[in-house]
């Protein structure tokens, strides 16, 4: 059995950006302020910030996983009479290690559509606070 060690990715620091995030809109929603917006822009930072690091451990553990399973191709070529029956062998001896990149894949698709959504409600409450100003300045106020 092959093993490869592979860095975890742990999500639960990014739950409380996504809490605090959440806070931030429920303000907004009631009252548009600019300090709540500077805070919410800071908390996006940083949930992103750390959203890259997560990134990073992944595509670490990608690349060290495949760099492993390459080795052993070429250790176990000679072992059987094709190269599919090398690559199913492989597979097999890597199997824990292809679960665990795959679910990582899935979360970091998760966080990234996290990500997008979070930053289209911003952009959404921005916009909506430029807009209430312009019409503010067209009416004199």
């Amino acid at each position: 059995m092959a093993t490869v060690e592979l860095e975890q990715i742990d999500i639960k620091p990014l739950e409380k950006y996504v809490v605090g995030i959440d806070k931030l809109f429920k303000k907004l929603y009631k009252k548009v302020d600019i300090d709540t917006q500077k805070n919410l822009e800071f908390s996006i930072y940083y949930f992103e910030s750390d959203i890259a690091k997560l990134q990073k451990v992944f595509i670490r553990n990608s690349y060290k996983l495949s760099k492993e399973k390459n080795k052993r191709f070429v250790d176990e070529r000679k072992n059987f009479n094709s190269d599919m029956m090398t690559s199913k062998k492989v597979a097999r001896d890597f199997s824990e290690e292809n679960d665990l990149i795959a679910l990582q894949e899935n979360v970091m698709e998760r966080l990234e559509k996290e990500t997008m959504t979070i930053r289209r409600l911003a952009n959404f409450i921005n916009n909506e606070r430029i807009d209430n100003l312009a019409s503010a300045k067209r009416q004199g106020v």
